[in-house]
């Protein structure tokens, strides 16, 4: 079973319009400080990096707003806080989903990929599907429309769940 992930940089929510945006001058703009490589905090160089980053910024440039930027440690908190009007856009990578689409808006994807699994390289079972995994334990990124999707399958007692991807691929190792 493979989905296709669909980064997009959600646009500014029903809560705010396009006039109220242009007399505030100043966009402040959410970002996932662990969403490498489309948003991510730089430690070396104590900045907010990344792909989406990048293309926000120039954005700006070009319509003559500031940007400020909200990095929040991980993408779970980007829409509630677009929705509490904390921030008026996200610039991060982020699924579509028909729940997100219900919630807030999305520009066109910028990039298609699609979902893996990632196991131990001794672990030379071929699964084709969600049943060949059944009652083992397996994990996702917290936050994402996979979390209810698991956990209605009903298959997975023991579903853990990780704040990023690297998180989950050292778990795996371990």
């Amino acid at each position: 079973m493979l989905r296709h992930a669909l980064l997009a940089i959600s646009v500014v929510a029903a809560l705010n319009t396009p006039a109220q945006l242009q007399a505030q001058q100043v966009l402040r703009v959410g970002t996932n400080e662990i969403g490498s490589p489309w948003s991510f905090h730089d430690a070396v160089a104590n900045s907010e990096r990344g792909i989406a980053i990048d293309l926000v910024t120039e954005i700006g440039k070009d319509t003559g707003y500031s940007i400020q930027l909200v990095p929040m440690p991980t993408i779970v908190a980007l829409i509630p806080a677009l929705l509490a009007n904390k921030i008026d856009v996200i610039a991060a990578n982020m699924l579509v989903s028909p729940e997100r689409q219900a919630l807030i808006d999305f520009s066109e994807p910028l990039f298609i990929a699609g979902d893996g699994l990632a196991v131990l390289k001794s672990d030379t079972k071929d699964y084709k599907s969600l049943e060949d995994l059944k009652g083992d334990v397996i994990g996702t990124q917290s936050g994402t429309p996979f979390v209810p999707l698991i956990q209605k399958t009903g298959l997975f007692p023991d579903l853990k769940t990780y704040t990023s991807v690297p998180e989950a691929m050292q778990a795996v190792s371990d």
